[in-house]
């Protein structure tokens, strides 16, 4: 994105990776040196102001192009003329400083003349996507194995993709005991325990960008196994954050009181809570099954002829006044 932004904008390409801050003069960005920016006359900074505007219209509209489809409501979000509206409620008036005092204008008027919508709207899409760490290492080591599979028949696409793959899995991580140590983790994700899978994905999300060696996570699986089979008994759902004995599904409040688990009915677009953790439906929707099947059980009972109905009343009855003869003394 920076190289194709920076060969139509290049004294504004650096712009897309700095922090945004609207309490700071020019939202806290910098300027190339080249334009000299204090010195400008009118004309020269009507000129900016113009390749500005159409650098942020130019990033919105290949975010909107890319990301409208999954995103829509980030793209919606920074439209620079309902963002405008937002801005102006919500700093109109404020006490800022590093603004130019120039007649009519007011802090809220420059922040909002030069905007960097595109800049913004980058950003919030990036933090959705970006992995960092040890996730980061997973996901590249995934597309390196799957730009593996060999392709005869497009040899110069199967190149080009391994080699796009390899240097992002390369450069992720720090060496090779590194590589391999990912690559365990990922089996452990791929396995079928979920005690495991749960306790592989705490490791990988607490390890972050920190490196580790074969031997530390081979000693780090052992005391979970220990844990996991306690006094000989198997303990379900119990993968343990990183192995620091802090236990996802039975964390303590600050009281020391297991924290309740909140467990969602499993009706489809049910968004209720249950009321008791073993059971699986709200009151609501099991009332709704109950009558249902009630309707359906009368419906299925008038399809039965009379006499068969009679005849296993008749059994029941029967056989009732057998294992009450049978109790009596």
């Amino acid at each position: 994105m920076r190289y194709t932004f920076g060969s139509a904008y290049p004294l504004l390409a650096n712009q897309t990776s700095e922090s945004l801050d609207p309490s700071k003069y020019w939202w806290g960005l910098t300027w190339n040196a080249l334009l000299d920016f204090d010195n400008f006359n009118q004309e020269q900074e009507q000129k900016l102001y113009i390749d500005f505007q159409k650098a942020q219209y130019s990033l919105l509209h290949v975010l909107s192009e890319n990301f409208g489809m999954h995103d829509k409501h980030i793209i919606t979000e920074y439209d620079p003329v309902q963002l405008v509206e937002k801005l102006k409620v919500k700093h109109w008036d404020r006490d800022l400083e590093y603004f130019p005092h120039k007649p009519g204008w007011t802090p809220t008027k420059w922040m909002t003349t030069w905007l960097p919508f595109g800049y913004k709207c980058l950003h919030n899409i990036a933090a959705k996507y970006i992995d960092t760490g040890v996730t980061d290492a997973i996901t590249k080591h995934d597309a390196y194995v799957a730009s593996k599979t060999f392709t005869p028949s497009n040899i110069t696409k199967w190149v080009s993709g391994v080699e796009h793959a390899w240097a992002g899995w390369r450069n992720t991580v720090t060496d090779p005991e590194h590589m391999a140590t990912v690559e365990l983790v990922r089996e452990i994700l791929s396995s079928d325990n979920e005690d495991w899978k749960s306790w592989a994905y705490s490791f990988a999300t607490q390890q972050g960008d920190k490196p580790y060696t074969v031997a530390d996570l081979m000693e780090k699986v052992v005391n979970q196994d220990k844990l996991l089979n306690a006094g000989g008994t198997k303990k379900k759902a119990t993968a343990l954050l990183a192995g620091h004995g802090i236990s996802r599904s039975t964390f303590k409040s600050k009281n020391g009181k297991k924290g309740k688990q909140k467990k969602r009915c499993v009706t489809k677009d049910c968004k209720n809570i249950v009321k008791v953790h073993f059971h699986k439906f709200c009151d609501a929707c099991f009332s709704s099954r109950k009558e249902k099947s009630s309707a359906d059980d009368s419906s299925a009972l008038d399809d039965v002829p009379a006499a068969v109905r009679e005849n296993t009343h008749a059994r029941k009855i029967k056989s009732l006044k057998k294992k009450m003869a049978q109790r009596m003394p």
